[in-house]
Parts: C-alpha cells; sequence; structure tokens
C-alpha cells in the first residue's frame, strides 16, 4: 500500500511541477512603466488544471486500490495487523490467527500469489467452489502467505474468496490453507517459493 500511495505521488510530481515551473514566470506581468501585475487568466487556468489534474489521480488512485485484488486484501489485513501487534485481537478468527502465529507485539508482513479465475477454481479443493460456474468473472480466489516477526518458521498461507461489485473487489471470507489447499497452490503456481514474490509490510 505504500509503495501504490508513493507511485501516485510521484505521477501527481510528475504533472503537477512542470504544470507550475512552466508557467510560473507568466503569473506576472509588466505595464509599459515597468510595475508588475498578476495576470489573473494564467493563474487561474494553472489552478485548474492543477485541481483537475489531483482530482484525476486521486481518483485513479481510488479506483486502483479498490480494484486490484492484492491492495484489497493488505488494506484488510493492515488495522488487524496493526491490532495484534497492540495486544487487541477482539475475538476476530483473522487477529487470532495472527495472534498465532507471532503473538502480541509482532511484526507482520504479507505475500501474494495470483488471482485465481472461477475457471481454475470449480470443484477444486478450494473452500465454497463447489457452486462456482467456470464462467464467473465476479469471484475469485487470492493466495497470500503471511509471516511474523521475519520469522519463516511462522509462515501460514491464507486463501481469501473475493466478489466484484460495482468494480470494486469484496472480501467473502478468508480460509486458512490447509497441506492439501498448499500443495494446490503451490503445484498450479498461484502462490509462489518465499523468495520469489516481494514482501509487503503490514505493519
Amino acid at each position: 500500500m505504500r509503495t501504490t500511495i508513493g507511485v501516485f505521488l510521484v505521477l501527481w510530481l510528475l504533472v503537477m511541477l512542470p504544470l507550475v515551473l512552466l508557467n510560473i514566470k507568466k503569473f506576472r506581468l509588466k505595464k509599459p512603466g515597468g510595475k508588475q501585475y498578476p495576470n489573473y487568466p494564467r493563474i487561474l487556468i494553472v489552478g485548474v488544471a492543477a485541481v483537475a489534474v489531483t482530482i484525476f489521480v486521486i481518483s485513479l488512485f481510488q479506483f486502483t486500490i479498490h480494484y486490484q485484488s492484492q491492495l484489497v486484501l493488505e488494506r484488510y489485513f493492515v488495522p488487524i495487523a496493526q491490532a495484534v501487534e497492540k495486544g487487541d485481537s477482539s475475538n476476530n478468527p483473522d487477529a487470532l490467527l495472527l495472534e498465532q502465529m507471532g503473538g502480541k507485539n509482532s511484526k507482520f508482513a504479507v505475500q501474494f500469489g495470483e488471482d485465481i479465475q472461477a475457471k481454475y477454481s470449480v470443484d477444486s479443493v478450494l473452500p465454497d467452489s463447489a457452486g462456482l460456474s467456470p464462467t464467473d468473472k465476479s469471484t475469485i480466489y487470492l493466495a497470500a502467505r503471511i509471516r511474523a516477526n521475519d520469522d519463516s518458521s511462522t509462515d501460514r498461507i491464507i486463501v481469501a474468496k473475493m466478489h466484484l461489485k460495482q468494480n470494486k473487489w469484496q472480501i467473502i471470507a478468508i480460509y486458512p490453507a490447509d497441506e492439501t489447499i498448499e500443495n494446490y497452490l503451490l503445484n498450479n503456481k498461484f502462490i509462489y517459493a518465499d523468495y520469489i514474490s516481494p514482501w509487503r509490510q503490514l505493519n
């Protein structure tokens, strides 16, 4: 999530800096006597353009964090990891899972696999996949590996079932993966070895 914010901030700056720097000398005009006065039309045009760019970047950012399944799942686990770190699992099963992995005051990181489309999920070992249609494009599974305190012995793989509604992925359920599901995910390359994909810090 921090990387995503950084990318969009850089994108905003790459547009805004040239817009301002190329026009800043034109914000003031000189009268024949040498006295300067504000160039209000130029200031207005640049101001409107700056607002439009900002609105566009924010809208694109909002779309991205709701449409990218990995970002949706990351945003779901961030407050949970922060709560566990503070010693508050609040009887949330996903928080209890993290607490069992590393205990209170722990730091957690996540590593994501690939989106698993419905056509690969039908009648598979994935939880709650029996009723799926192979043509269903609004339901996916996403696997993730969570690690506590940078200790690989604590690694747990979870599977999130997600549904797309109005261009926003919503988490239906989180399932801890047993050995059968882990083997299915690894053998079909829906999740990779822990040294291949990047880790993202949750708290």
